[in-house]
């Protein structure tokens, strides 16, 4: 089982998120000394203004925390594992992952404005400018984070864990393996792909002699003469959508 496939170029990836970042950084800083050189327009948002962002950004990452968890504990309410499963669960995660996350960007990006709000405005940005800039500023900033943290994969971890259970595998066997996902090369558009670039999440096992794969749907064993070639690569989530 071997593919041609074409590394992508790091000075592009390195490029790409350089631009991103620079957009991200440099707008709020360029906005900021644009003010700087006007007069303040009205009095800075006081006390009660940090408060209520404060009270928002609680409630917002406490609902994202809350919710998160539910989804990692529970499996994304996913109980039954006597048949396979992963095609409800990866469509389930999805939704999550749009929900749960994106409340404790809100949290952070309230956060930041409870903080930074008062000092924009003091700096001459408009009342909705001063709170635009640093709450997006914080929110772009979770977002990049979170693009390169695989927050999911305790998710997938208990998937796998409990559905081969179900399979018949011990404890002591999952033990010696490797938890891992199965993906098509040749399906192409994101269209196919929708949910999940996976399209199984199992088990794979090495010994002198074979390859061994028990997932959600799959199983299966290749020998040495079945196999060309094992390339073990990690690589960043963002090269993988």
């Amino acid at each position: 089982m071997a593919t041609d496939t074409k590394p992508q170029s790091k000075l592009r990836i390195f490029l790409l998120w350089g631009a991103l970042l620079a957009c991200i950084l440099i707008a709020p800083v360029f906005l900021l000394w644009r003010a700087s050189n006007k007069p303040a327009m009205g009095e800075a948002p006081g006390a009660v203004y940090s408060i209520v962002m404060l009270v928002l950004a609680v409630l917002a990452l406490a609902a994202g925390a809350a919710g998160y968890l539910a989804a990692i504990y529970t499996q994304c309410l996913t109980f039954n594992f006597s048949k396979p499963v992963w095609h409800e669960v990866k469509v389930k995660k999805y939704f999550a992952n749009i929900i749960f996350p994106t409340l404790v960007m809100l949290g952070i990006g309230f956060t930041s404005s409870a903080i930074f709000t008062p000092m924009a405005t003091q700096m001459g940005l408009p009342g909705q400018m001063g709170f635009m800039v640093p709450f997006f500023a914080a929110f772009a900033l979770s977002q990049c984070v979170l693009i390169w943290v695989l927050v999911w994969a305790p998710l997938e971890k208990r998937v796998i864990e409990k559905r081969l259970a179900a399979l018949g595998i011990t404890p002591e066997q999952l033990s010696g393996g490797f938890y891992t996902g199965l993906s098509n090369p040749e399906v192409k558009g994101a269209g196919k792909r929708w949910y999940s670039i996976e399209e199984d999440m199992g088990m794979l096992w090495f010994t002198a002699d074979q390859m061994i794969f028990w997932g959600d749907t799959e199983q299966f064993s290749l020998t040495r003469a079945d196999i060309a070639q094992v390339e073990r690569e990690w690589t960043p989530k963002a090269q993988r959508c």
